[in-house]
């Protein structure tokens, strides 16, 4: 998702700027492929987890769960502040609130 986003963000500047699209052009492959290299490392760590349940602090990690087919669980958690009987009850029943 992130390349195609880089690639209408890449389209849309050289259709302003055309005499900086062969400038665009090559961040654009830069980008590309360091993000194909980390998709590529997210998914060896991944199938090295397996079918282990994670759990994610705040419910916003939705986006990874599906891309990678995790078993995710998210809590909402902030760092700044202390778990609360809630927190920990959610934890042990291995449930959350805003569940992915």
């Amino acid at each position: 998702m992130a390349i195609e986003q880089a690639r209408a963000i890449r389209d849309a500047l050289a259709a302003i700027r055309p005499e900086m699209e062969t400038r665009f052009e090559s961040g654009f492959n830069a980008l590309s492929v360091d993000l194909t290299a980390l998709d590529r490392a997210f998914r060896l760590l991944f199938d090295r987890i397996g079918d282990r349940p994670l759990l994610f602090s705040h419910p916003v990690y939705q986006y990874l769960a599906r891309r990678y087919d995790l078993d995710a669980r998210s809590m909402h958690w902030e760092p700044d502040e202390p778990l609360t009987d809630m927190n920990l009850d959610d934890l042990g029943a291995g449930t959350a609130s805003g569940e992915s």
